[in-house]
C-alpha cells in the first residue's frame, strides 16, 4: 500500500509498504526523485529473526564496470539458476556500478556503503533466454536491514551516506548536499537542501 506520496522543494517521492513479503519479513520502499537523472532508492527491510536478503536490480545494456574479485556458485533454484557470470565484490569496493545502455548513454548505480553487504554482479534474462541483462544483487544477513541506493541516469555516481535510528527512521546525504530523512512509522518524507 501507499504510505506517502507527493513533493517537497520540488522533489517528488513515492514510499510504500509491501507488508509481509514472506512470513515474518517486512519490506517498505521509498523511491526518490531528486531530478531528472538521479533517482534514491531507500529499502527497508525488518523480520522477526535473521535471513539473508538478497535485494535484486535488472537493467537493460550491458556492465561496463569490472567484474567482481572472486567467482561464486549461487543456489540453482528460486530464480538464481537463470544466472549467468556471478561474481562478488564487497560493497566497500563496489564504489560505483557502470552500465552502457543504448546509444552508448551510460548509468551508475551506488550503493551507500552502511552495512556489511556482498555484491553479487551477474546477467539474468532478458526479452529472451538468449537476452542476457545486468543483474546486481546487495545480500546482507541480518534481522533487519536498510539499504539506501542510487541511480544515475547521466552515469555521474551518486554520494550517499546513510544514518538510521532504529528501524523506522533513515537520513540519506545526496551529494552532499540533499538531505532526505524517512520515516517510515509517521509515512514522512522531508528534504533539505
Amino acid at each position: 500500500k501507499c504510505l506517502a506520496f507527493g513533493s517537497d522543494r520540488g522533489i517528488g517521492y513515492a514510499m510504500t509498504d509491501a507488508g509481509d513479503i514472506y512470513a515474518g519479513v517486512r519490506f517498505v520502499r521509498t523511491a526518490v526523485m531528486m531530478d531528472q537523472n538521479l533517482v534514491i532508492f531507500v529499502d527497508q527491510v525488518q523480520a522477526d529473526k535473521q535471513h539473508t536478503f538478497d535485494l535484486a536490480c535488472h537493467c537493460i545494456g550491458r556492465w561496463t564496470s569490472p567484474a567482481g574479485t572472486e567467482k561464486i556458485e549461487l543456489p540453482r533454484k528460486e530464480g538464481y539458476q537463470h544466472l549467468q557470470d556471478v561474481s562478488l565484490r564487497n560493497a566497500s569496493d563496489a564504489a560505483a556500478l557502470m552500465l552502457e545502455g543504448a546509444g552508448g548513454t551510460r548509468v551508475a548505480i551506488v550503493l551507500a556503503d552502511n552495512e556489511p553487504t556482498q555484491v553479487i554482479t551477474a546477467t539474468g534474462i532478458g526479452a529472451s533466454t538468449e537476452d542476457r541483462v545486468p543483474v546486481v544483487i546487495f545480500r546482507r544477513v541480518a534481522m533487519r536491514a536498510t539499504y539506501a541506493w542510487a541511480v544515475s541516469l547521466d552515469g555521474v555516481p551518486a554520494t550517499l551516506k546513510l544514518t538510521t535510528e532504529g528501524p523506522a527512521i533513515v537520513e540519506v546525504l545526496v551529494n552532499g548536499s540533499s538531505k532526505l530523512s524517512l520515516d517510515r512509522d509517521k509515512a514522512t518524507v522531508r528534504v533539505t537542501q
